[in-house]
């Protein structure tokens, strides 16, 4: 028998091209909890220690904040972006995607989340 693994978006966010992509993504589900699950995920990805770290916080510090019940401030989101090299920008939202598919969409990634 195979030994399949889980798949863990982690070990493929490893360019800041791809981390952007990846949390753009996640803002455009507008699901505050899979926003704070890609935030732990690229967190993971670049070093929960030393992310940590440079926001002045403990690793499970970090973890609580971006964690399921977390409320990370928006200071510490903006900080947390800074340490990533990555900025805020804002756009007017694309209203030509169906509302079912935007729905289904947020399901299937709360769904991920809640692993």
């Amino acid at each position: 028998m195979t030994d399949v693994r889980e798949f863990d978006a982690a070990y493929h966010l490893d360019n800041p091209k791809v981390i952007a992509a990846y949390l753009e993504e996640a803002f455009e589900t507008g699901d505050k909890v899979f926003i704070a699950h890609a935030f732990r995920t690229v967190a993971r990805a670049r070093g929960m220690e030393e992310l940590a770290r440079n926001l002045g916080m403990s690793r499970s510090g970090l973890y609580k904040a971006l964690g399921p019940g977390g409320n990370p401030s928006f200071s510490t989101m903006l900080q947390l972006l800074s340490s990533l090299g990555m900025g805020v920008s804002v756009h007017p939202r694309q209203m030509n995607i169906a509302r079912k598919t935007m729905k289904k969409r947020r399901g299937a990634l709360r769904e991920l989340a809640k692993r």
